[in-house]
């Protein structure tokens, strides 16, 4: 089933364009008029039409949302066209209520990035409404499923995608099940699995990947480097690699993001002998890691200085010694798969450039990469100065699409995640990021 097929069950991506932004006002205006007269829902069908099949050139104004119906559609351009009467010389803008404006498409030499998220972005129905659409989530669930009954554990699509409850504390218990990290790093591999095969689908060319923690197995696959089957395997290996070791006195530790000058943070976090720095993500946050009693420790101390901490919602001390004993068997499974040639540039958390073609190199990098700190800001950095402007989220939340933001803060550059919010459905929100992406003037393919 296509994704055509499927558009107007969860909205009808809308473009509209004009050479200046005044032609855009005055052609919004026209098109006002029209939703409220008798044309309404010819002039509705007409643009949904237009919109997959035709390419806007660069240099002119666009406007771009998505509606279920004329009535939206009115309201949403009603939003956009105030916006831009008011700020006529902005040269892009977006509004809460999913309206993007762009005087002009992004350079022809903008590169476009995707980015695949790690553990503590999941949660319980992700992207539910996207597998009657999406083959390649499908596909993705099935080899996942098929991995855990092989070992004798209960389907991973049961976990991710559980009866719906009213009650409580049995979500609770649904949300703490997703959470163990056998359960929470496959079941993001499926969901990202599946959103980037829809960007394949469509026909985005990628110039380089990168993924933070986790998802830079997902990174490395999307480049091509792994089979889809392998993919799965890793996923599932290093999830269960990582779960923690069945032994009563075990502390798995826990980790602390800290919002705050990462120069400050780790000035900070030399007053903790037992905290490591496990993750340099943005210009402003930090991630800090170590036994349980010390991270509240931290957690309290810095709390009184002021900082804003936030317990991450892991069940372990990612990229400190705590995860040693995953380093052996996920490296024993990263010896039993295929390296191909990668099909784009894919970036390192734990050298924050890019990875090397030898085979052997990256995987002697990837073997040590759950016990390294996550060098996402440096790698950021890097991409940007090779070209990358466009950054692409393919998971859960829009947890590096913020940490972009704020490493490339004032700088030209765009982030879209593909599945922003958990509180909102998942179909309608990659129709809506496809739009955006088309309104950027990248060419998409919305009728396959």
């Amino acid at each position: 089933m296509t994704i055509e097929k499927n558009l107007t069950s969860a909205g009808n991506p809308i473009l509209i364009a004009a050479a200046t932004p005044k032609d855009l006002i005055e052609h919004c205006e026209s098109l006002n008029a029209q939703l409220k007269s008798d044309e309404a829902a010819d002039a509705f069908q007409s643009l949904t039409t237009l919109t997959r099949y035709v390419e806007i050139p660069k240099n002119v104004a666009r406007m771009g949302f998505v509606a279920e119906s004329p009535k939206e559609m009115a309201s949403l351009l009603k939003r956009g066209l105030d916006a831009l009467k008011k700020n006529p010389k902005e040269t892009s803008w977006e509004l809460r209520q999913g309206v993007y404006y762009r005087r002009e498409g992004v350079d022809d030499n903008a590169k476009v990035v995707a980015l695949f998220p790690g553990q503590g972005s999941q949660y319980v129905g992700m992207g539910q409404d996207l597998l009657d659409v999406l083959p390649g989530l499908v596909e993705a669930r099935d080899l996942m499923d098929e991995l855990f009954q092989k070992d004798g554990h209960s389907p991973l699509s049961e976990i991710m995608y559980p009866d719906e409850t009213g009650d409580k504390a049995v979500k609770k218990e649904q949300e703490a099940l997703l959470t163990l990290t056998e359960h929470a790093q496959p079941s993001i591999g499926v969901f990202s699995f599946g959103l980037f095969k829809a960007l394949q689908s469509v026909g985005i060319d990628f110039a380089a990947t990168a993924g933070h923690s986790f998802g830079e197995l997902t990174a490395l696959w999307a480049a091509g480097i792994f089979s889809d089957a392998d993919y799965c395997f890793l996923a599932k290996s290093r999830g269960r690699a990582m779960a923690a070791l069945d032994e009563p006195d075990f502390d798995t530790g826990s980790m602390l993001a800290v919002k705050a000058d990462v120069a400050e943070v780790q000035a900070e976090a030399a007053n903790f002998p037992d905290i490591t720095v496990a993750n340099l993500n943005s210009n402003k946050q930090a991630v800090l890691a170590g036994p349980k009693k010390a991270v509240l420790d931290a957690q309290a101390k810095l709390k009184e200085k002021g900082y804003s901490v936030v317990l991450l919602p892991v069940s372990a001390a990612f990229h400190t010694s705590l995860v040693g004993h995953a380093q052996k068997p996920f490296a024993d499974a990263l010896q039993s798969v295929s390296f191909q040639d990668a099909e784009c540039d894919v970036y390192s958390n734990s050298t924050g450039t890019e990875y090397p073609s030898d085979s052997e190199a990256m995987k002697s990098i990837l073997s040590d990469h759950i016990l390294n700190p996550v060098l996402f800001k440096n790698e950021i950095e890097k991409i940007y100065d090779a070209g990358g402007r466009v950054f692409v989220e393919c998971g859960p939340k829009p947890v590096l699409s913020n940490l972009v933001a704020d490493i490339l803060e004032g700088k030209p550059h765009v982030t879209v995640a593909l599945n922003a919010s958990p509180k909102q459905g998942s179909h309608r929100q990659l129709i809506n990021a496809l739009t955006h992406l088309k309104l950027l003037g990248l060419e998409l393919d919305l009728d396959d």
